[in-house]
């Protein structure tokens, strides 16, 4: 997105050592976004949220600057741990923002009930083009995109894959928590990647059959599947509305149940040329709609004509 609106990307990472240490580490980074604000002036800023405390620092800023003020709000922001607890903390920024970007129009309600303006944005487009060829198997693969997070139902990926044993599975992620001991029990068609290069996961994910891409928790956006579309490759997603509006025209749309899940890998495997022609026809779609989505922030931003975002 940064890039896409000329934007600079600046980052400030601390990693988490316990609850103790949560204050330190935003206190520094609120100070280190700041420093960086004032030393680079710009006439507009887009901060992103989850931390929705990343806004702090930001608003103070341009609230002293007259500086316009953009808020990238993703699921995490209003729903699900830990940061639903603060949701006064984004609806406060959301209603002081120039515009909140989110990804479906259940968030938007919500910046809209603070007082906000809302632009929905279901994705932004990633690499189109995997960075390095991959040879192709020769048996079916599919890729199940996952960080082994707790809305990840990778039990019900596990025993799908059981139920078909020739379809090579493949899964994404550093293994951790309970998933971690999920996989440890998988069937031999069943294949950990680990936490990969972004060179190589875009390969897999390119040259794969299909892309997995689940989760348990409403109204959240897929990053996995929309950098499978991207790439050209079907996609199998839970069967919410968001998932189902979004991608059912370039893939297919499951429970998240084994049962259900390994039927689609079937007619995702048999139907695979028929499918791959509709998430190209897709790609097409997101990347009009795309375009049209960076005019309307630039709009937005028409405030900071004559100095650098």
């Amino acid at each position: 997105m940064a890039r896409a609106l000329n934007m600079e990307l600046v980052r400030h990472h601390r990693p988490n050592r316990g609850l103790a240490s949560m204050p330190r580490k935003y206190a520094t980074q609120a100070a280190l976004t700041l420093l960086d604000l004032w030393r680079l002036r710009p006439r507009a800023v887009a901060c992103m949220s989850p931390s929705p405390l990343t806004a702090l620092p930001v608003w103070l800023y341009c609230r002293a600057t007259g500086a316009r003020f953009v808020i990238d709000a993703h699921t995490g922001a209003f729903i699900g741990p830990p940061w639903e607890r603060f949701a006064a903390i984004s609806r406060f920024f959301c209603g002081r923002a120039d515009l909140t970007i989110v990804t479906n129009r259940e968030l938007a309600g919500r910046v809209e009930e603070a007082g906000g303006t809302a632009l929905v944005i279901p994705d932004v487009p990633t690499e189109q083009h995997p960075p390095e060829p991959a040879a192709r198997a020769k048996e079916p693969v599919a890729v199940f995109v996952s960080s082994f997070a707790q809305d990840e139902p990778i039990d019900v990926v596990i025993e799908a894959a059981r139920r078909c044993p020739d379809v090579r599975v493949k899964v994404t992620g550093r293994p951790k928590g309970p998933g971690a001991r999920v996989l440890a029990s998988a069937p031999a068609n069943v294949e950990s990647l680990g936490f990969v290069s972004r060179q190589t996961y875009l390969a897999e994910i390119a040259n794969a059959d299909v892309v997995i891409a689940l989760t348990t928790r409403d109204h959240t956006m897929q990053r996995g599947a929309y950098e499978a579309i991207y790439l050209g490759t079907p996609v199998i997603v839970s069967d919410w509305p968001l998932l189902r509006e979004h991608f059912a025209d370039g893939g297919l749309v499951s429970a998240n149940e084994a049962g259900a899940l390994a039927q689609c890998l079937r007619r995702a495997i048999e139907q695979r040329e028929h499918l791959a022609v509709s998430a190209q026809r897709l790609r097409e779609r997101k990347l009009a709609r795309w375009d049209d989505n960076c005019k309307q922030i630039e709009r937005v931003l028409d405030g900071a004509a004559g100095g650098a975002a």
